[in-house]
Order: C-alpha cells, then sequence, then structure tokens
C-alpha cells in the first residue's frame, strides 16, 4: 500500500476520479435545472400558475372584504372569546340539524332551550316557533354582522402562504358555529309561514358560505361545498312550502347562477400546486423530504418502510438533479386533471371517481405523500354541489312552473324555455337529470350519481358510503 502512496499516477488517478466525480455532479444539477426550467416555461406558455408568487392574491381592503367583519375576526383571532359570547347550540342538544330525516321538532327545542336557561322560566307564550325564535336573539349580533357583510363586494380569508397555505379551524369554525343557529331560525319562519323573513335566513346561510369560499385553498374548496349542501337543504324544504313568489325565486335563482363549483376547484388546485412546488424547493435545500411530509399530514419518514427503502430513498434525495426530476413530476400529477375541466370531461370524472382509477400519480415512494393529497374527496365533493345546484335550478323552475300552471310538469321538457332558459344537465352523466312525478303534488328528482347509472331515485343506505343516486331530498315536517 505504501508503495502505491508513492506512486505518481496513482494520484493523477485520484485527482481525475474525483475531478469526474465533482464535474459529474455538476453537470447532472445542470440538466435537472435546464429540464425544470424548460418545463416551467412551457407550463406558463399554457397559463399554468407554477409558483407561490403567481397564486397570491393582493390583499383586500377591509371596508370592502366580507370577512374582515369584526366578529369574524373576532372568531379566528380569539375563538375562546367568542364561543363565550356566542355558545354553541350543541351545548344545548345535539340534533344534526343539516342531516336530520325530519325537519327540526321545534317544541323539543322548545322544551331543551327552557332546561338550558336560554329562555326565562315559565316562557310559555306564543308558539314553538316564537319561543325558540326569542331564545336565538343571543345571536342578533351575529345575524346583523352578516346581514352587513352581504352588502360587501367580496370575501377573502387570510391564507398562510409561507407555511401550509391553510389552517382549517380559524377560517371555518365560525361559519360551522353559525349554520345551526341560522338552520334554526329559518325552519321557525317556515314554521310560521313567514316567506320573506326565511328568504332573508336563507341569504344568511349563502353569505356564510361566500365567507368560506374566501379562502382559495382545497380546504376552503371543501367547506364551502359542504355548506352549500345545507343552503340546497333548506331551499328545497322552502320550495315544497310554496312560501316565495316568483320574484323571490328569481333571486335565488340569480345567487345559483353566481355558484361555479369547479371553477373554485381549479384554483384551489392551482394554489396547491403552487404550494407543492414551494414545498419541494424547501426540502431540495435540506435534501431531506421528511420534516415537510409533516406540514401536509403527520407524516414522516416511518411511511417510507423498512430500512434499506429508506436508506435507497436518502441517497436519491442526494442529487439535485432527483429534486428537479420529483418536481416535474409533481407538476404532471396536476397537469393530468386538465382534462377534467374541459367541456365533456365532468362524466369521465364521475366514472373515474366510481371506478378508483381517478388518479395515478407519476410520483413514486415518499413524494406521493405530498402530491395532490386525498386527491379524490374535493372533486367529488366539488361534483356533487354541481349537481345539487343544477338540481335547485331545476326545482325553482318546476316551482315556477306550479304556481303559474297548478300542477308540475309530466316531464322536465315542459320547462324550456318558457322557465327556464335550457335544462340543466347532470354533471355526471351528461344527460338530463333524472325526474319522476309521483302524484300531481310531488316529484322526484335526482343524479344517477357517480355510477352514472339511474336506480329509480335509490338514496341507499346512508352509513354505507356513497349512495347510488344523489336526491333532491326534501324533509317532511316533523310529526
Amino acid at each position: 500500500m505504501k508503495a502505491l502512496l508513492r506512486r505518481p499516477w496513482f494520484w493523477v488517478s485520484l485527482c481525475l476520479v474525483i475531478l469526474a466525480g465533482v464535474g459529474w455532479s455538476y453537470l447532472d444539477a445542470w440538466l435537472g435545472e435546464r429540464e425544470w426550467q424548460a418545463y416551467v416555461a412551457s407550463a406558463r406558455a399554457r397559463g399554468v400558475k407554477v409558483f407561490p408568487s403567481d397564486v397570491v392574491l393582493p390583499a383586500l381592503p377591509d371596508e370592502e372584504n366580507a370577512a374582515a367583519m369584526p366578529l369574524w375576526m373576532m372568531a379566528r383571532q380569539s375563538p375562546q372569546t367568542f364561543e363565550q359570547n356566542f355558545p354553541a347550540l350543541t351545548e344545548v342538544w345535539y340534533p344534526r340539524l343539516s342531516s336530520e330525516k325530519q325537519r327540526p321538532q321545534l317544541a323539543t327545542w322548545r322544551q331543551k332551550l327552557l332546561q338550558k336557561n336560554w329562555l326565562p322560566p315559565g316562557d310559555t307564550g306564543g308558539s314553538d316557533a316564537e319561543a325558540v325564535l326569542r331564545a336565538l336573539q343571543c345571536y342578533a349580533p351575529l345575524f346583523a354582522e352578516l346581514r352587513a357583510a352581504a352588502l360587501r363586494p367580496a370575501a377573502q380569508l387570510p391564507v398562510n402562504w409561507e407555511g401550509a397555505f391553510y389552517d382549517p379551524d380559524p377560517n371555518f369554525g365560525p361559519g360551522w358555529r353559525m349554520r345551526d343557529p341560522l338552520i334554526l331560525k329559518f325552519e321557525c319562519h317556515l314554521a310560521l309561514g313567514q316567506g320573506a323573513e326565511a328568504l332573508a335566513d336563507w341569504k344568511d346561510v349563502v353569505t356564510v358560505a361566500r365567507l368560506m369560499a374566501g379562502s382559495p385553498t382545497l380546504w376552503g374548496c371543501l367547506e364551502t361545498a359542504l355548506y352549500r349542501q345545507s343552503a340546497a337543504m333548506l331551499l328545497a324544504e322552502a320550495l315544497e312550502d310554496h312560501l316565495w313568489s316568483a320574484d323571490q325565486i328569481g333571486e335565488v335563482e340569480v345567487i345559483l347562477a353566481s355558484w361555479h363549483p369547479f371553477a373554485e376547484l381549479q384554483t384551489a388546485y392551482a394554489v396547491d400546486r403552487a404550494y407543492v412546488t414551494h414545498l419541494v424547493e424547501k426540502a431540495a435545500v435540506d435534501k431531506d423530504i421528511g420534516p415537510y411530509i409533516g406540514e401536509v399530514r403527520e407524516w414522516n419518514l416511518t411511511e417510507l418502510g423498512n430500512i434499506p427503502t429508506r436508506a435507497a430513498f436518502q441517497l436519491q434525495a442526494c442529487r439535485s438533479r432527483w429534486w428537479r426530476t420529483a418536481q416535474i413530476e409533481l407538476n404532471q400529477d396536476y397537469d393530468d386533471l386538465a382534462r377534467y375541466w374541459e367541456a365533456d370531461g365532468l362524466p369521465c370524472l364521475a366514472a373515474d371517481l366510481s371506478s378508483h382509477a381517478f388518479f395515478k400519480s407519476h410520483v413514486p415512494g415518499p413524494l406521493q405523500l405530498i402530491s395532490c393529497r386525498d386527491f379524490s374527496c374535493y372533486p367529488k365533493q366539488s361534483l356533487k354541489s354541481l349537481a345539487t345546484i343544477r338540481m335547485a335550478q331545476t326545482a325553482c323552475a318546476l316551482a315556477r312552473f306550479q304556481q303559474a300552471r297548478g300542477r308540475y310538469p309530466a316531464q322536465l321538457s315542459e320547462l324550456a324555455p318558457a322557465f327556464i332558459p335550457a335544462l340543466p344537465v347532470d354533471p355526471c352523466t351528461g344527460k338530463a337529470l333524472c325526474y319522476r312525478l309521483q302524484s300531481p303534488g310531488h316529484y322526484l328528482l335526482y343524479s344517477a350519481g357517480l355510477n352514472q347509472q339511474d336506480e329509480g331515485g335509490d338514496p341507499g343506505d346512508p352509513h354505507a358510503g356513497d349512495s347510488p343516486d344523489w336526491l333532491w331530498l326534501v324533509r317532511p315536517p316533523a310529526p
């Protein structure tokens, strides 16, 4: 060995090997950077937003921002103070107001409110609906603020652009706390036959959904879609009770036409793409994805499996080009979604969601933990939201037809063009919504759902997952 170390050619060879290794490393990094920059250029030529700077929105002035109302800001910044001032209705009773099979039993609500001292002892005057409305006066400041928020032109919730791009509870917690009082107030006005007041309550629910839509994130998109489901349920009840005039139904139709769940979903995916790009940029500096997986989910490198797998990943992660290649592959995951946004893409989306073929990542191994996470739940809820909106538009036209003709139509084709310009189509099939006239005063309206099969309006087992058909349900009055 000593003799070998004395030979000049050994040191020349060693230097050449080191120089070759360093040169290969620089060449590999340069090639990776060139490939990434070429991808970015092509993506931007297609109008794709790749970096956080492309999606960050300019801040709205408070006087124009519906989400900057004082009580809403208190709920985000000081949740405990908000909860003390506006206790949750779940402290009184915990029926799920947005999913009960029947409308709320106001007599039981009155009894529970008396027991919890939300009503003075011995409050026996007036109807149950009037008594519940008196108890809900504690929320009067919130209701008044919602009416004021509705007058502001836009809504923008704060987003942590430098961090995880979403923070669900501070942004959305106040909206869910307001849901039950708003639903209960609406139901009381329906029970009293006060159509104008019920319409104002429904618009308050819509305002909260608008506030939630002020977050341009996947989480915000999901929360908005769920809240609109509550608004649709209330709309179905009001139309069933025939409390609104044609002009009032027209106001509802204008609001429904302003809801665009898939435009919101595309924006949310653009924001998420920028966040993932940002995340991998940070991980590339440390040559380790472990700390950044935790920003998306509470996962770490133990998710990679056995020790050899983790060791192989760490060895790959030493190469700069590997990270650039990973960035390209991650972005290609988002590129694959573009086909669903085309004119005839939604039926394809429904079919792929139904067959669990919706998403197959280009990215092997650990980076799948940050690639389009929980991808299917967001488009599935947006698809259901769009189907609900189109059923709501059809139900409004049916209500105006019934007011004018004294009956419901035998077929939906009777609605156009006098009561609706064109019949809304089922986004799951690209064909007409399913409609059955059950009796002169009752109909069944539904979407074929993800399986794209008309099951005759079968709601399925609500506890077993997705129902075969998505129904425009009306809860009957409580017995």
